[in-house]
C-alpha cells in the first residue's frame, strides 16, 4: 500500500482536478493551508480564489 503525505495528496488532488475546495482540503488535512504553504515553498504555483461566503478554490497552475 502506498502511504503518500498530507501534502503529497493535496498535490496528487490539485494535479488530476486542477483546482480544489477548501471543503475537499480540509477532508484530507485540516490545516492544509500549511500543506499549501509546503507546496508553495516547493515551487508550485497555486492561487487562492474567493468563490462565496467562506468557501475557497484553490488553482495549480502549470509551470511554463
Amino acid at each position: 500500500m502506498d502511504k503518500l503525505t498530507q501534502t503529497a495528496k493535496i498535490l496528487k488532488l490539485l494535479k488530476k482536478n486542477g483546482e480544489a475546495t477548501n471543503y475537499e482540503l480540509s477532508k484530507i488535512c485540516l490545516r492544509y493551508s500549511a500543506r499549501l504553504h509546503d507546496l508553495r515553498a516547493e515551487g508550485h504555483i497555486i492561487i487562492s480564489e474567493h468563490v462565496k461566503g467562506s468557501k475557497w478554490r484553490f488553482v495549480l497552475k502549470e509551470e511554463e
